[in-house]
């Protein structure tokens, strides 16, 4: 009987230490899978960053390319400024030269 008893206790023991493997292996599975969570997770907040960065330099790129934009048209507006300025001044001119030469003609006429 005791040896009986020691069979049983010992059958008892084999199926203990295999419950006792198999939670171990499933509590390894679980510990696994929380680091690769985590390692998912911190994945996630390192792409968000990058996200935030490449967002704030489109806005920075669009910024510029704004100002960009705005000196291209003070120039074109500063040129026809200048084109038109240069056609008064070609005017004066030549209204000018018409006046001397009317000067002239009348001087002419006059001696």
């Amino acid at each position: 009987q005791i040896a009986k008893r020691n069979e049983l206790l010992m059958f008892r023991s084999v199926l203990l230490q295999k419950r006792a493997q198999r939670i171990d292996a499933k509590e390894r599975r679980v510990e696994d899978e929380k680091n690769r969570l985590m390692a998912i997770e911190r994945s996630i907040v390192m792409a968000e960053k990058k996200l935030a960065e490449m967002q704030s330099i489109a806005s920075r790129q669009r910024e510029v390319a704004e100002g960009v934009a705005r000196v291209e048209e003070f120039e074109k507006q500063r040129k026809h400024r200048e084109e038109l300025l240069r056609d008064r001044e070609m005017k004066l001119m030549h209204e000018e030269m018409r006046v001397l030469k009317a000067k002239a003609e009348a001087v002419e006429l006059r001696d």
